[in-house]
């Protein structure tokens, strides 16, 4: 399937399309910065592959294969994300992928991972290692109900900008070990739901930079974390004490 030079929302077509497998070889005019929503509730194709997208321009692809839910296989590893800051719901609800290649992508310059993998939850292996998050502000339910996740590597995540974790790891229900020794909380505000419903969970290294001073919600930040024998919470209980 070829388009060229169209604005972004060809949803429509897109929409109207049977369920099947699609190749899609676009070119997209230059001067084209938004690819929010460009696949959004495309609920009907299981394959996509981009044979020639030229996206180094593009600055937002917020939602753009969210609500996806039969997509089983996205081939998005010569996708240009070097400018592009707003990545939220980016993935959100793509319920059917299993596997995701995105070691190739440039975080630099995002600021917003809000529900990027919110709700993948047939999500079996998940690569981040690569991720650049300095500028991050907002990672609230980043990877909620990513619930067939069983690892996941974040050790290099830098987090000193970021206000929101609420929900960030919520659900993931399959996860046994992980590891926020690196995270930085000092400008944290939400930390609501943080790591509930983390059933499986075994171990979660917390490290004396996890600071909870500007901390303004706690709720429900451990609930239902029913498989963890051993938790330090010396740098956040007086914080605790006050909910």
């Amino acid at each position: 399937m070829f388009f060229e030079n169209k604005e972004i929302p060809f949803k429509k077509e897109i929409n109207n399309l049977k369920k099947g497998i699609y190749d899609f070889n676009i070119k997209i005019n230059q001067k084209i910065t938004n690819c929010k929503e460009m696949f959004s509730d495309c609920s009907n194709i299981l394959e996509i592959e981009f044979t020639d997208f030229i996206s180094r321009s593009v600055n937002n692809m917020s939602s753009m294969f969210n609500n996806c839910w039969s997509l089983n296989n996205l081939n998005i590893t010569n996708l240009n994300t070097i400018n592009v800051t707003d990545m939220s719901e980016m993935f959100s609800n793509c319920n059917s992928l299993k596997n995701l290649d995105i070691q190739n992508f440039n975080t630099k310059k995002v600021t917003n991972m809000r529900r990027m993998f919110n709700n993948c939850s047939c999500l079996e292996r998940l690569n981040v290692n690569n991720f650049d998050t300095n500028k991050v502000s907002d990672m609230s339910e980043m990877f909620y109900n990513c619930s067939s996740l069983k690892n996941l590597d974040i050790k290099k995540f830098k987090t000193n900008n970021v206000i929101k974790m609420n929900g960030m790891f919520s659900n993931c229900s399959s996860l046994i070990d992980l590891d926020v020794t690196n995270f930085e909380t000092q400008n944290v505000k939400d930390m609501k739901n943080l790591f509930s419903d983390c059933s499986s969970l075994n171990n979660l290294f917390i490290d004396k930079n996890f600071k909870t001073d500007n901390v303004e919600n706690m709720k429900g930040m451990f609930f239902n974390c029913e498989s963890l024998y051993k938790l330090d919470v010396s740098n956040l209980l007086q914080k605790m004490l006050l909910i």
